[in-house]
């Protein structure tokens, strides 16, 4: 029995790396300084480009608050890209009238990957800026990021996403795990190492685009942002940077039940069988391992002694403080609502995540291709 218990405590070493990463990327959460842009001489011209599909209910607000912008007019394109739609999309989109420079064009192919090609090769300029036809901005949104630009020269910019998420328990679980992708984003790329981006708030230069288009993995109906980033990383040329501005923040929508946050997360988890970043790679092990380990160490300690259960304990509370501590920098660093009752959803979401990642696991086999 005791070399039973013995065994178990060596189930507890993935806890301790795993705390020891997010500390890590804690550290550089701490050095983020929000980004003013001085000045409004010499601003880049910018292509907004947007891949959408069936979203008649969401064009229209998007393509009001994009003529809201306070850039000045003259300054940037919106290109749509039709992928195939089969409601009136591409009709609201050419029939708007309140942006200077709009283009509405069909994708020449199928699947966002195509569609966002299609769009950035349409692209008249070199800054290109990308979000979704359900996300919503400020007026200064184009300000924030081109003022960036201006000042970084970065290839890529890495811009927060906001999540809209519901009063209700799904609504704040997930604000929970945003927080969480957010600081992981945000951390690892102020450490020069990005792992994640999110195309719904992502800018880039065309020419950067152009040389990695080949890289996305086109037979995954996902990963547009990541693989593209991952591509541009293993290339070692330009600056890769995180905008430390909620003026540069997009809103997305969050899914409107378990149901479809599982779906989601499923599609986003069918995509790393095409990672080949080794720092994204040791992430995504290092935290299904610890979470796998706690279900596997409470199966094993059921049968024995009291003394059983440490090593699932040892190995909970080292998970569960580095995960409060690290989402705590992350609301404060990038300046997240946190939900009602955070501690006791958090605790909650920790007994529930290794569930949950089962689940969207068991759901992602056989997506790898469909949207």
């Amino acid at each position: 029995m005791a070399q039973g218990v013995l065994m178990l405590w060596l189930f507890t070493i993935p806890a301790v790396f795993y705390a020891s990463i997010l500390l890590y990327i804690s550290g550089y959460l701490k050095k983020i300084a929000p980004f003013t842009a001085a000045g409004a001489s010499d601003l880049p011209s910018v292509s907004v480009v947007i891949a959408c599909r069936n979203e008649e209910k969401n064009i229209p607000g998007l393509l009001n608050a994009l003529a809201a912008q306070n850039y000045p007019r003259h300054l940037f394109e919106v290109i749509i890209v039709d992928d195939n739609s089969s409601d009136a999309t591409p009709v609201l989109a050419g029939e708007f009238k309140g942006i200077l420079n709009l283009k509405v064009i069909r994708n020449s192919g199928r699947g966002k990957k195509a569609a966002l090609s299609c769009g950035v090769g349409s692209a008249s300029f070199p800054l290109v800026v990308t979000t979704d036809a359900d996300c919503r901005m400020s007026p200064a949104w184009l300000s924030a990021i081109a003022g960036f630009f201006r000042e970084e020269k970065p290839e890529m910019i890495i811009c927060p996403v906001n999540l809209a998420a519901p009063p209700r328990l799904t609504g704040a679980f997930q604000q929970i795990e945003w927080a969480a992708l957010q600081g992981i984003t945000a951390g690892t790329a102020v450490a020069g190492n990005p792992v994640m981006c999110n195309g719904a708030g992502l800018a880039f230069t065309r020419d950067a685009y152009m040389r990695h288009s080949g890289n996305m993995q086109s037979h995954l109906a996902s990963g547009d942002d990541v693989f593209f980033l991952h591509s541009l990383k293993r290339e070692n040329k330009g600056k890769i940077l995180w905008l430390p501005s909620q003026e540069a923040a997009v809103t997305t929508p969050a899914a409107s039940s378990l149901r479809s946050l599982v779906g989601q997360r499923a599609r986003w988890v069918s995509k790393s069988g095409g990672y080949r970043d080794p720092f994204t790679i040791m992430l995504a092990i290092v935290t299904f391992v610890t979470n796998m380990s706690l279900p596997f160490l409470f199966a094993a300690a059921v049968p024995g002694n009291a003394f059983s259960f440490l090593p699932l304990a040892a190995a909970f509370a080292v998970k569960t403080s580095a995960d409060f501590y690290f989402l705590k920098q992350s609301f404060s660093s990038l300046r997240l609502p946190e939900p009602v009752n955070f501690a006791g959803l958090f605790f909650l979401s920790e007994i529930l995540y290794p569930i949950y990642i089962i689940i969207v696991l068991l759901k992602s086999i056989g997506r790898s291709g469909k949207w």
